[in-house]
């Protein structure tokens, strides 16, 4: 059977890019600036994705607020992201900084650094007897680069009798 052209059955632009955008929201929630390049990338005229970012936006199907806190959420939650790391990732993917700064504040009222930093560093340590200077900066670098500040490190690592911060 032929595959049909569907710009040859007159179908409605602003539906079909709807329809493509409520699929893309079907999977998870995104920011505005994603959902505007994926629709983008799918070559749909501007002005129509612009209207269907309105649309959507009005009927709160695509809410930047609601994206950046499931999305700091699941990173926290799957894998002990540190705030560093989520604001630069939340950056990227568009969101305003006034209500980033927001989104990481609360979620980290929620969730405690130390508590992360200790359970990354526990399980990084479970086949060490010992932990030996010589390691620890291959340890603080792991932590720095899932987005945890020194402080934070410094103040976990100072619980551990055999090791001393210089």
């Amino acid at each position: 059977m032929p595959r049909r052209n569907t710009n040859q059955l007159n179908i409605d632009p602003l539906a079909k890019v709807k329809d493509s955008a409520l699929m893309y929201l079907g999977y998870r929630d995104r920011s505005v600036k994603e959902m505007r390049l994926k629709l983008n990338q799918k070559g749909y005229p501007e002005e129509i994705i612009e209207m269907v970012l309105g649309i959507l936006t009005k009927a709160n199907l695509l809410n930047d607020e609601r994206f950046a806190i499931a999305f700091s959420r699941s990173k926290i939650e799957g894998k002990s992201w540190g705030p560093e790391k989520i604001r630069s990732e939340l950056y990227t993917k568009g969101i305003e900084k006034e209500l980033l700064e927001r989104v990481i504040r609360d979620i980290y009222e929620e969730y405690s650094q130390f508590d992360l930093v200790r359970k990354l560093l526990t399980k990084r340590l479970r086949y060490q007897d010992e932990l030996e200077q010589k390691d620890m900066k291959r340890h603080i670098d792991y932590l720095k680069r899932r987005g945890f500040r020194w402080d934070v490190i410094r103040e976990v690592i100072a619980e551990y009798e055999n090791f001393n911060i210089e």
